[in-house]
């Protein structure tokens, strides 16, 4: 069984524009390995104190069930003994598929993060190994795999060529007959005008420099692609589902109670459409899960 040594340094020959690790994404690496991963006194990282759930009510309990119940059933449906990829996971490795696990491995490219997940995984008996490496170029010959995943990492990366390299290098490494899972956001979610209407100006020629010079910049950089651009680059590697992941955004999430009144309603609503119109839910809904049917 691998143990907490076994965080390995994978620099690959070519990588992001600028050389690092990152696809460009300095900005990202800097801040995990300085912020995002320290740990709390609850045992929370700072990352999931910032971007996760404050009330988690039973409503948000059952949604969250079923995100990771279908995912791990389109697992499932490759095998039960798996040679298991996830990239992006750092310090939040995805620990609900282990069971479907023959090996794991955890690529990211904070040795903070890394450390965190290595020390989540040892108890689990699962043989793993932790590299530190470039979504954008995986230290890893083509068809490695039997299954990948990447939740909430690549539109973080800057640069959308970047972001197209990251989204064809998981592909590469996983075997035909294998499957991709992604959770990435919707750019254009049509429940939330407000942040529709700002990627669209962040899309725009012009625009996007004002646009940035008015707004206070981001902790990490947060550029989404618009669901036909992940899926026409997708389609060559194999049949691609898009369904929705998660309804609600971040702000919804943290403010919003779902014990009482019209915010309970909201998130009965959300439910629903998660549950019973995950296409629907994609198209109007914060974060999409995609399906790559090698």
């Amino acid at each position: 069984m691998s143990n907490l040594n076994d965080v390995a340094s994978a620099r690959p020959e070519t990588s992001g524009n600028d050389g690092s690790l990152t696809g460009g994404s300095t900005d990202a690496k800097r801040y995990y390995d300085q912020e995002g991963w320290k740990l709390l006194p609850d045992g929370r990282t700072v990352d999931l104190a910032r971007w996760g759930v404050r009330e988690d009510g039973p409503l948000r309990i059952a949604a969250h069930r079923l995100r990771m119940r279908r995912i791990h059933e389109t697992f499932a449906r490759v095998g039960s003994r798996l040679d298991f990829l996830e990239c992006g996971g750092g310090g939040e490795p995805e620990l609900s598929i282990l069971d479907l696990c023959r090996h794991y491995t955890g690529l990211d490219f904070s040795p903070p993060g890394l450390q965190i997940g290595a020390a989540k995984l040892a108890p689990t008996g699962i043989p793993f190994r932790m590299i530190e490496g470039d979504m954008c170029s995986l230290p890893f010959p083509d068809e490695s795999f039997d299954a990948a995943y990447s939740a909430q990492a690549i539109y973080h990366i800057p640069d959308v060529a970047n972001q197209a390299r990251a989204l064809r290098e998981i592909c590469r490494v996983t075997r035909r007959a294998g499957v991709v899972v992604l959770v990435l956001a919707n750019a254009r979610p049509l429940l939330f005008p407000g942040r529709l209407m700002r990627r669209l100006v962040a899309d725009t020629p012009g625009l996007s420099h004002v646009a940035n010079t008015l707004r206070t910049p981001p902790p990490i950089p947060f550029n989404p692609r618009p669901l036909g651009w992940m899926r026409r680059l997708l389609q060559e590697f194999g049949r691609v589902d898009i369904r929705g992941y998660m309804m609600a955004s971040v702000w919804v999430n943290h403010h919003v109670t779902e014990r009482h009144g019209i915010g309970r309603v909201a998130w009965q609503t959300m439910g629903w459409l998660e549950r019973e119109h995950p296409r629907l839910a994609a198209r109007l809904g914060i974060s999409v899960t995609i399906t790559v049917a090698r």
